[in-house]
């Protein structure tokens, strides 16, 4: 979602679940921290299309290692192979 329609979405609701102060300092936060500069931003989506590349060749984002496919406790996901130094996750 683009920044400039976050504040629009938030107000579209009308269920109050969250207080208006706690949403008025969320909203100066996620200001604070966009990317105004262009070139940075591209940079930034580059990386973002950079981690998505890598996990859909299942090679982990950290460490460049393999991620295989795992059960645990809570059912299954891919884990990087180089566990335990990399600790890095994801879902199924």
């Amino acid at each position: 979602m683009h920044f400039r329609h976050l504040a629009k979405a938030i107000r579209g609701h009308r269920d109050v679940v969250i207080p208006t102060e706690t949403v008025n300092l969320v909203v100066e936060r996620l200001q604070s921290a966009n990317i105004k500069d262009a070139k940075a931003r591209q940079e930034h989506i580059q990386g973002i299309r950079e981690v998505k590349r890598q996990l859909e060749a299942l090679v982990c984002p950290r460490c460049g290692g393999e991620l295989k496919r795992r059960k645990g406790q809570r059912g299954e996901f891919y884990g990087c192979s180089n566990y335990p130094r990399c600790r890095f996750t994801r879902s199924v």
